[in-house]
This record gives C-alpha cells, sequence and structure tokens, in this order.
C-alpha cells in the first residue's frame, strides 16, 4: 500500500482534523523503522534455540516452513526516480498454526541479515529441536543466507523454478516443425513431461541424464534453427538442476503435508510491473516495507512449493 493510500486509510478511521500528507507517515514510519533497528542485536551465525514449554519439557511441533525468494524494484536517488532498480530480498515463515510473518531487505545494505531471520523465527515461538523447511530458488544469495542458520533445517529447491522452465521448454516445442519428422515437437513434450515426472519424484540424477539425452536428439535433428533455443535451454536446465541436485527432494511425499508459499509474486517479479520508485534505505524490516509489487492476497497452487498435483500424484 502506498503512503497516499495509507492516508485515505487514516483519514476514514480516524477523527482527524487535517489529513495527514505522505511524506508524514513515511516519516514516521522511517522513525519507527529505526528504533526497531537498533533494538535488533548484532550478527549471528546459527539460531540459539533456547526457548522451552512452560512445564521445562519441550515438546515436538510441526516443522516451520520459511520462503525466501528476491525481485527489483526501481530505485529513486533524491529527486531522481530513474536511479536503475535494485534487488529486494523477501522472506515469509509460515508455522503449522498462527499468523505467517513477512519480512524483506535490500542485500547491497543489510549488515545484519541472518539475524533478522533468526528474529521472525524467534517471534513465532521456534522451539528447542523443532525443524525447518527452507524453500528457496538456486540463487547464491538467498541461499547464503539459511545455510548453516539452524541445526534441524533442511532446504529444499523451489518446485516453481523448476516447472516454469520445463513450461518454457514445451512451449519452444510446439513451435517446431520438422521437415523429416513431423511428430518431433510430440516427442520432445513427451520427454519434457518424463523430465518433469522423474524431478517431482525427486530423481534428479535420471531427470538430468534425460535432459542430457534430448539435448544430443535435438543436435541430430534437421530444422538447426527450429531447434538452437531449445537446445540451449536444455543445456542450461541440465546444469541448472545439477547445481541444486542436493537440494531437490520428493515433491510427491512433501506435497501432502507442506503448502508453504514463496512471499513474492512470480507474475508482479519485473521491474516493469512495479511503477513505484524507492530508495534503498527505505526498505525496513516487517509487513509494511514490503512494496506492493511484491505483495500477494491470496497464494495461488502453482506458486507453492510444489506446484499442482493431479490425482494420481503428477504434476500438471
Amino acid at each position: 500500500m502506498s503512503y497516499g493510500l495509507t492516508c485515505d486509510l487514516l483519514a476514514d478511521i480516524l477523527p482527524l482534523e487535517h489529513r495527514l500528507s505522505p511524506r508524514s507517515v513515511r516519516r514516521q514510519l522511517h522513525r519507527v523503522a529505526n528504533c526497531l533497528e537498533a533494538d535488533l542485536g548484532d550478527e549471528i551465525g546459527m539460531i540459539n534455540t533456547q526457548s522451552s514449554m512452560p512445564d521445562g519439557k519441550d515438546r515436538p511441533r510441526a516443522p516451520m516452513t520459511v520462503g525466501l525468494d528476491g525481485g527489483y524494484v526501481h530505485a529513486r536517488e533524491g529527486s531522481n526516480r530513474k536511479a536503475g532498480w535494485f534487488e529486494v530480498m523477501v522472506g515469509k515463515s509460515v508455522p503449522d498454526k498462527g499468523d505467517a510473518k513477512c519480512f524483506a531487505m535490500v542485500q547491497s545494505l543489510e549488515t545484519r541479515p541472518r539475524r533478522r531471520l533468526g528474529a521472525v523465527l524467534d517471534a513465532q515461538g521456534l522451539a528447542r529441536g523443532q525443524s525447518i523447511h527452507f524453500v528457496s530458488d538456486g540463487g547464491d544469495t538467498v541461499r547464503n543466507l539459511q545455510l548453516h542458520l539452524h541445526g534441524e533445517a533442511e532446504h529444499w529447491l523451489d518446485w516453481f523454478h523448476i516447472t516454469m522452465r520445463i513450461t518454457v521448454m514445451r512451449q519452444m516445442a510446439k513451435s517446431i516443425v520438422s521437415i523429416d519428422t513431423t511428430d518431433l515437437a510430440d516427442r520432445i513434450d513427451r520427454d519434457l513431461a518424463r523430465i518433469k515426472w522423474l524431478l517431482w519424484h525427486g530423481n534428479h540424477v535420471d531427470g538430468a541424464e534425460a535432459a542430457d539425452l534430448l539435448t544430443w536428439d535435438l543436435e541430430l535433428a534437421d530444422n538447426k534453427e527450429a531447434t538452437a533455443k531449445l537446445e540451449k535451454a536444455l543445456g542450461e536446465f541440465s546444469v541448472y538442476i545439477r547445481r541444486n541436485a542436493d537440494f531437490i527432494t520428493n515433491y510427491g511425499d512433501k506435497w501432502a503435508t507442506v503448502s508453504a508459499s514463496l512471499p513474492v509474486s512470480r507474475d508482479r517479479l519485473s521491474i516493469r510491473s512495479c511503477h513505484a520508485a524507492w530508495s534503498r534505505s527505505s526498505k525496513c524490516v516487517g509487513p509494511r516495507s514490503v512494496p506492493t509489487c511484491f505483495s500477494r492476497p491470496e497464494p495461488r497452487p502453482s506458486m507453492a512449493i510444489c506446484g499442482v498435483a493431479s490425482s494420481v500424484g503428477i504434476p500438471i
């Protein structure tokens, strides 16, 4: 929500003598955020979960799921509203019971990212021995934030980033017209569907090998101009799967118990979808700091950790 809309909302619900200006709301928000920043504490290496139940005995709790992702927003430097853009990392922590919490940070300015994430988890009552499921893409920035942060953590590659690449390649296959073999596009689509099925069930070894075999078949295709882009995409996809092999799980099993969605709306990650300009220092912790171009009122199944499953447990 923009500062201007915030002023309109405050005028509707509060008996104000004068209408607040967006600049006043922004200044007050930054003042509160600076106070919260001062109380955050120093950077940490690992989360120290010393909390226990009231009777002194820790009871097992359901895992907490944390989604991490990044996106780009318009940058503003002084009066210059076209200062390029900068990356914002956003997170969403979803406990088994209770409300989810969000946070955001600018990686180039944040000096205590692990402390910030630890404060969010501690505020949600992370108990000693409780496990955490981290869900993210294969980016080094997001991955380094979560690694070795908690002793009972599991790290998963977000299924969305896998199925998104496969969906794009299947669209490429539909545009292929073979001179000698009229069903080339159909065969490629079947192979890509098989690769998707293998990865859905956590079989990254066979999935990467199947992608390599399909790449070699495209090298022998008669219409090189039509298959060149798909061949390149398959090669990059195979490298992506091998680099993230340790973080690919059996999504078919996880789907029955986990439904945490990442905080960033993928259809709004494009810089062209967000028209507001933000200064780097204006990105403070808390849900209020997340611009509307990152907000999503309702999680959609296609954006969830395991995508959309059919009745037989195979991703659509």
